[in-house]
């Protein structure tokens, strides 16, 4: 029996897609990653932002490893959204309240020690 004829005797058993665009999801890489308590996430180097609401939660990331060009996040088996990049000179002109002083802070924990 022919390679051809085998795949001919079973081809009933051939499951298609009514939707090609999902077969871009099936082969994505699958990978494990803990959110860490500033809401972001880390592939191939890169920090990633996702959903603040999963901070210290372990959730699947899936990327095409080749480009890397979209993160997914999935959590419990759910799609939840595709994860940003970190753009750090962005990061940096975020206003703040105030200026951090870790005088300061170890200034009031002394404080509330005694």
């Amino acid at each position: 029996m022919t390679p051809l004829d085998k795949y001919m005797s079973q081809i009933s058993e051939v499951k298609t897609l009514s939707d090609p665009d999902k077969l871009k999801f099936i082969f994505l890489k699958r990978a494990k990653r803990r959110v860490k308590h500033d809401g972001t996430i880390s592939v191939n180097n890169e920090l990633y932002e996702v959903s603040p609401l999963l901070i210290g939660k372990r959730i699947e990331v899936r990327f095409d490893p080749e480009t890397f060009e979209k993160v997914f996040y999935y959590h419990e088996g759910r799609l939840l959204g595709e994860a940003d990049k970190v753009s750090f000179t962005d990061n940096a002109k975020v206003k703040r309240k105030e200026n951090l002083s870790f005088q300061k802070i170890l200034a009031e924990e002394g404080d509330n020690h005694v």
